[in-house]
C-alpha cells in the first residue's frame, strides 16, 4: 500500500490491492464494516504538479469552484479478521448533505462488493447529516436497524465510543428518571468520595478527572467507559446495599451488563431485529454483535420513561 498514490475520490488502486489480499480468505473473513468519518479541515489550495491540477476545491460527486473546509473519509474494517484500510475521501464546503452521502455510501458498498468483500454494517458518529442520512433518507428505525441495498440488509450503527461519551455527558448534565426515581450524577460523586476514603478501593481507576471533566476531557472515551464500567457499577451496588450511599442504580447497572454480556457470545440474538442478522451471518464472531447489542441497549433505553432523550 505504501507505493499507492492517494487522490480524491474512491481509490481504485487500493481497492485492487485489497481484492488480491482478500481473494484467498474464507467467507467469514470477508465480512466488513464501512466506517464514515467527517472532519473540519483548514482551507487552502495546493498545486499537484504530477496531475497538473489545483487541489483544495470541493470534490464530492462533482468538482466545484468552492474552497473545501470539510473532508469525508471512507474506511473499511474487517470483522472476522483484524485489519482496516481507508479507501476514499471527498472534500466539501461545510458538512456534506445526506443525499450526497447516500450516493457515495452506496457507491462505496458496490465497490467493496465488486472486490468480493461483504459489507454488513455501516458505522458513523451522530452528526446531524449522518442522522439525516440514516433515519430520514434510508429509513432506519429502532425496530428496523438496517436498510436494503440490492437485496441485502446493511445494518446501521452509531459508533459505541460516541454513544458512551454522549450517555455519560447527558448523565452528568441532566440525569435520568426511571420508574419515578432520579438517577443523577451525584450518585457517582457520592460513590467516588466514599471509595477514595477507603484503604482498598473498589474502583481504583476512578479519579477526580472522571468526576470534574477538565477542558477537552469529555472527548476522551476512556473517561466515559471507566465511569460506566462494571467495577464502578458493582461498587455502587455494594455501597447501596449496605446503605453507605443512597439512590436507585437500575439505569447505571444496565449498561455494563448488556455491553459485557456479548463478550462470550458468538451467535446469540438478544433483541427483536438481531435475529435476522445472526441467522444470515452465523459465522460472525463477537465484535459486530457487541456493537449491535450496544446499539440495542440504547434503543431499549429510549423506550423507558426518562426526563430527556438519552442520545443527542
Amino acid at each position: 500500500m505504501q507505493g499507492i498514490k492517494v487522490y480524491l475520490g474512491f481509490n481504485h488502486a487500493i481497492l485492487e490491492a485489497l481484492r488480491l489480499k482478500v481473494a484467498p480468505l474464507p467467507t467469514a473473513s470477508k465480512l466488513v464494516a464501512v466506517i464514515l468519518d467527517e472532519m473540519a479541515i483548514k482551507e487552502g489550495l495546493s498545486y499537484d504538479k504530477g496531475r497538473d491540477m489545483v487541489e483544495g476545491f470541493v470534490e464530492g460527486k462533482e468538482r466545484r469552484k468552492e474552497i473545501a473546509n470539510h473532508a469525508l473519509a471512507f474506511l473499511v474494517r474487517g470483522l472476522g479478521e483484524k485489519w482496516k484500510q481507508p479507501f476514499g475521501y471527498f472534500l466539501t464546503s461545510g458538512p456534506m448533505s445526506g443525499m450526497e452521502m447516500k450516493d457515495l455510501l452506496l457507491q462505496g458498498v458496490d465497490l467493496l462488493r465488486g472486490i468480493d468483500l461483504i459489507p454488513i454494517v455501516v458505522i458513523a458518529d451522530q452528526g446531524s447529516n449522518n442522522r439525516n442520512l440514516f433515519e430520514t433518507i434510508l429509513g432506519v428505525t429502532i425496530d428496523k436497524p438496517y436498510f436494503q441495498h440490492d437485496g441485502s440488509k446493511i445494518f446501521i450503527l452509531y459508533d459505541p465510543p460516541h454513544l458512551l461519551k454522549n450517555t455519560r455527558n447527558n448523565f452528568k448534565k441532566h440525569g435520568f428518571v426511571i420508574d419515578g426515581k432520579d438517577i443523577v450524577w451525584d450518585h457517582v460523586v457520592q460513590f467516588y468520595d466514599c471509595d477514595t476514603s477507603k484503604p482498598i478501593r473498589m474502583a481504583p481507576k476512578l479519579t477526580k478527572k472522571h468526576i470534574d471533566l477538565p477542558p477537552f476531557a469529555n472527548l476522551r472515551v476512556c473517561l466515559a467507559s471507566q465511569v460506566l464500567s462494571h467495577s464502578v457499577a458493582a461498587g455502587m451496588a455494594v455501597m447501596a446495599h449496605w446503605k453507605i450511599i443512597v439512590g436507585s442504580l437500575n439505569f447505571y447497572v444496565c449498561l455494563p451488563r448488556l455491553y459485557l454480556g456479548t463478550c462470550a457470545s458468538k451467535n446469540t440474538s438478544y433483541v427483536t431485529g438481531l435475529e435476522v442478522f445472526s441467522e444470515e451471518h452465523s459465522c460472525v464472531e463477537g465484535p459486530v454483535l457487541v456493537c449491535l447489542l450496544l446499539h440495542a441497549c440504547f434503543s431499549y433505553m429510549s423506550n423507558i420513561p426518562v426526563c430527556m432523550i438519552c442520545i443527542v
